[in-house]
């Protein structure tokens, strides 16, 4: 039996797993809260975390095999992933590898096909949604993620409040889902909420109070579980440079130890590699990531570029050996990315390339046309504050994070003089820095990627006692009761 580390068990079950109401009017929106009625406890998970399934069939999408896989211990690494495959009898296994070789062809109803956008911003199937809260093992997050955290929760505060996961379409914006949160929340007429979110859903709760003044005072307490509001490095590798950011993934994880049998022989780490980066290679696959919103979204912002994780420092982003500082120069990197544009395919080039953009349309400076989504980020993230601070401020927020650990916080471009790929785009190569800036961060996200904010207003924040650290990883934070239990119940239990 492999023995792994909690770290490592992470990134080899991301791995293996890879490898295998309705609009309501303003005057509704501010009268919705019923008094007489409990509040909830929200949660709303990480990005990718949410289930999704079909309401004409009810069937699951994304979790497309039910296991009994207890996805806490995974985490802390307390089982192995030779227990995780053992989960699985042949004909799952064999679902499991035909379903990753579909997604691999970007066939239509693939796995992939189904959870993907296409460059104009719609999805390429729009009967899937996110999975309601009937009290099923999809309503907990795909894999059942957040079962443990809503049961604990339930045992401890059933009787005083609901207790819902809120999935939410990771697709899509956190600012449009957040439309969907305040929805939900104003429907079921809930009043005096706890919101706990997890990763990028943080960003979406930030959305949500930042929205109108209602969804504030409906809010009594915001706990955000190791919060990536500001962006990360590793969404930005993954959107420039997909190798690199395979490398990082794969990491120290021998998948041939596994004995994952495709086409009569072991799977191998070159062969994951070679088979991922194939499918991003097709303009349909390479959709799949670089037409999410929600991945886009995470896009390091300005607020994070600078903020007191870069306080003596170079920062973050660096072109040719100099920092991008200012939001207008960073906005126009990532405008002028080759993710960032709308393209076509050229009949008599045989291959797909950049168009130009209409009166009206966005474009990257130099009239071609590049999606809503990435001309719409500094808007996205403008957004996030309330009278001149990030809304989470305007209520009692407490915000969990796990003690520092390898996290990439820089990443460097370097010009291949005279080299141009296909869309006319000049050649970069990239490579990440790892803990650059003298802040530390929880393996995903930096640290600052919750508030932004000087050194001084973070040390301010750190002094009110709302800036909690604990031993664990940035997906562990979001997910073990038994970690957050004393935590959650103290803030909890202090509510008047």
């Amino acid at each position: 039996m492999v023995k792994l580390s909690a770290k490592t068990t992470i990134k080899h079950l991301m791995v293996v797993l890879l490898a295998f109401a309705i609009a309501m009017g303003a005057a509704a929106a501010f009268s919705a809260c019923d008094r007489h009625k409990r509040g909830a406890i929200i949660i709303v998970p990480d990005i990718f975390a949410s289930a999704f399934y079909e309401p004409s069939s009810a069937e699951g999408i994304w979790d497309p095999i039910a296991t009994d896989v207890d996805v806490v211990a995974a985490v802390r690494g307390e089982i192995s992933i030779e227990q995780i495959i053992g989960n699985f009898d042949d004909e799952e296994k064999q679902s499991l590898i035909q379903i990753a070789l579909e997604s691999l062809a970007f066939r239509e109803d693939s796995l992939a096909y189904r959870l993907s956008m296409k460059q104009d911003g719609t999805p390429y199937d729009d009967k899937i949604e996110p999975m309601p809260f009937y009290d099923n093992s999809l309503s907990y997050g795909v894999f059942g993620m957040y079962r443990q955290l809503a049961e604990g929760l339930k045992e401890e505060y059933g009787d005083k409040y609901e207790v819902r996961v809120f999935n939410w379409d990771w697709r899509q914006s956190p600012a449009t889902e957040a439309v969907r949160l305040q929805e939900y929340i104003n429907g079921s007429r809930f009043c005096g909420n706890i919101l706990i979110s997890h990763g990028q859903g943080s960003a979406l709760v930030n959305q949500y109070l930042a929205r109108n003044k209602n969804n504030r005072k409906n809010t009594a307490i915001n706990i955000e579980l190791a919060p990536t509001v500001f962006g990360n490095f590793d969404a930005l590798a993954a959107l420039v440079s997909p190798d690199l950011y395979l490398d990082r993934l794969l990491g120290d994880v021998d998948v041939s130890a596994y004995n994952i049998n495709v086409f009569g022989k072991p799977l191998t780490n070159d062969d994951v590699k070679t088979m991922l980066l194939n499918f991003l290679k097709k303009e349909e696959g390479c959709n799949f990531v670089t037409s999410n919103k929600a991945l886009i979204c995470m896009l390091p912002a300005p607020q994070l570029l600078a903020s007191g994780q870069y306080d003596g420092s170079t920062g973050g982003i660096l072109v040719g050996n100099r920092a991008l500082s200012s939001a207008e120069e960073i906005y126009a990197f990532y405008n002028t990315r080759p993710f960032a544009y709308r393209t076509e395919y050229d009949d008599n080039k045989g291959m797909y390339q950049k168009v130009l953009a209409e009166a009206g349309q966005p474009d990257d400076g130099d009239g071609y046309l590049i999606k809503q989504i990435v001309a719409d980020l500094k808007n996205y993230y403008d957004g996030m504050f309330v009278n001149g601070m990030i809304a989470s401020e305007s209520v009692k927020s407490y915000y969990l994070f796990p003690n520092g650990s390898t996290t990439v916080t820089g990443i460097s471009c370097e010009a291949r003089v005279g080299e141009y790929d296909s869309y006319g785009n000049q050649i970069y190569d990239y490579s990440l820095s790892v803990n650059r800036g003298g802040g530390d961060g929880d393996g995903t996200s930096p640290f600052y990627s919750f508030f932004g904010g000087s050194g001084a207003q973070m040390n301010a924040l750190r002094e009110t006692g709302r800036v909690i650290r604990l031993n664990s990883n940035h997906i562990g934070l979001g997910i073990d009761w038994q970690l957050l239990k004393p935590r959650l119940m103290e803030i909890l239990d202090g509510i008047k």
